[in-house]
Order: structure tokens, then C-alpha cells, then sequence
């Protein structure tokens, strides 16, 4: 028994210190940094045109960094820039024939609005020559039948034949004037047909005017749409960075 008891705090002392060694094992683990291996992987761009064509400039290098938007070369695209040169030229063109046409509009609406003035005028004026023949009429009517009394007294010896020259006078200056009217109202009938004739040619033309302008504003897209097709293709001619990031090649050189 005496002898059990040394074997006993011998086995407990090597519990306790496997024990110590253990705790003092996990406490270490839990202590150090965290570590491993791991793969970044990034994302590759090639950086290329949709214009065939011969580089001018390459300003990017290999592990160069850059910026998204930024220049990194640049083709020869003389042929492109002569093309958006033309095309934007054709547009403006085609702008000032809009403005042009819309001006032609103007100046036909304005004779229109003249010739439907002068319509009215020569009416008008119609009218006047047509109630100056009926007043005139009217006072020829009464000028006959006096002349007519005259003559009938003249035959009595009632009046002298100077009164009787006078009513005849009086009534032939009537007919006189009633001839010239009557060429009045033949003209001012004449003028009012003309000023007619002249109102449905500028409603025509402003007409014409408007179809012009339906055609130039027509011309006038096209053109902007070819200026527009003409920039892509010279903006084709500068490579530009994608997103930011870094070269890793430099596949090709100037020329």
C-alpha cells in the first residue's frame, strides 16, 4: 500500500503536465495569424479597334497602370478624318438649305397674305365701280324722263330750245359716263380675277414651301446621321483604356 501511493502522484504529475501542454498548444493555435495560399485571379482586356489599320502611336508599356478612358495609342486614320471633315460639312449644308427653305415658307406665306389683300382691294374697288353705274343709271332714268317732258312742253311752246339742248346735253354727258363706267367695272372685274389667280399661286407655292421643308429636314437627318456615322469610325482610331488596371503586354509597336 505504502509503495502504491508514489506510483499514484507520479501518474499525476505526468496528467497535469500532458494537461499543461495541451492547453498551452490550443492557446498558441488561437494566437497566431491566420494564414493559407490562395489564387487572385483578375480580369484580362484586350485593347483593340474595330478599324483595321497601322498604329501611329502606342503610349502604353508593360506594367504600366492606367486609367479607365485614358489614351493608350492611336491608329493613322487620315481617311476617317477626311469622312467626318466631309460629313459634318454636308450636315451644316444641309442645315442652312433647312433655314433656307423655311425662309422661302415665310416669303410665300407673306405673298400670300398680300395677294389676299389685294383680292380684297380689287373687290373692293368692284364693287364701288358697280355702285357708282347704279347710281349713275339711276340718275340717267331720271334725266331721260325729264328730257322726255321737256320735249313735250318744247312741242307746246312752253320752253325755249336752249332748255331743250340742255336736257339733251345733260342726258347724252350721262351716257357718256355710264359708258366710261362700265369699262371701270370691266377693269376692276379684270383686276379682282388677277388678284384671284395671283392668292391661289402663293397658297400653292406656300404649299410647295412646306413639302420643301418636310424634304430638307428628311436631308437634314440623314446627313447628321452619316456626320454621326462618320465620328464612330474616327473615334475608332484612339484605343482608349477600358477600366483601370495595368498593361501586361505590349503586343504590337508603331507602324
Amino acid at each position: 500500500m505504502k509503495r502504491a501511493i508514489p506510483l499514484f502522484v507520479v501518474l499525476v504529475g505526468l496528467l497535469s503536465a500532458l494537461l499543461y501542454w495541451r492547453l498551452r498548444a490550443q492557446r498558441l493555435e488561437a494566437e497566431r495569424p491566420s494564414g493559407g495560399s490562395a489564387t487572385v485571379e483578375g480580369t484580362k482586356v484586350d485593347v483593340v479597334s474595330r478599324l483595321p489599320g497601322r498604329l501611329a502611336t502606342v503610349l502604353a508599356q508593360a506594367g504600366d497602370h492606367v486609367d479607365q478612358g485614358q489614351l493608350v495609342a492611336e491608329l493613322e486614320c487620315a481617311e476617317q478624318r477626311a469622312a467626318l471633315s466631309q460629313a459634318a460639312a454636308a450636315a451644316e449644308a444641309a442645315r442652312v438649305a433647312l433655314e433656307a427653305t423655311r425662309m422661302g415658307e415665310s416669303l410665300a406665306q407673306e405673298g400670300a397674305k398680300g395677294a389676299q389683300s389685294q383680292v380684297w382691294v380689287a373687290k373692293s374697288a368692284t364693287a364701288a365701280a358697280q355702285a357708282q353705274k347704279l347710281a349713275l343709271e339711276v340718275q340717267r332714268q331720271g334725266a331721260e324722263r325729264a328730257q322726255q317732258r321737256v320735249e313735250q312742253v318744247h312741242g307746246a311752246g312752253a320752253v325755249s330750245d336752249q332748255t331743250l339742248d340742255q336736257s339733251e346735253i345733260q342726258l347724252a354727258g350721262l351716257d357718256h359716263q355710264l359708258t366710261a363706267l362700265d369699262a371701270n367695272v370691266d377693269t376692276a372685274r379684270a383686276r379682282s380675277a388677277a388678284a384671284t389667280s395671283q392668292e391661289q399661286a402663293a397658297v400653292i407655292q406656300t404649299k410647295l414651301a412646306s413639302v420643301e421643308i418636310r424634304g430638307a429636314e428628311q436631308r437634314l437627318k440623314m446627313a447628321e446621321a452619316a456626320r454621326d456615322q462618320a465620328a464612330i469610325a474616327a473615334g475608332e482610331c484612339r484605343l482608349l483604356a477600358p477600366r483601370v488596371g495595368y498593361v501586361q503586354e505590349r503586343n504590337f509597336e508603331p507602324g
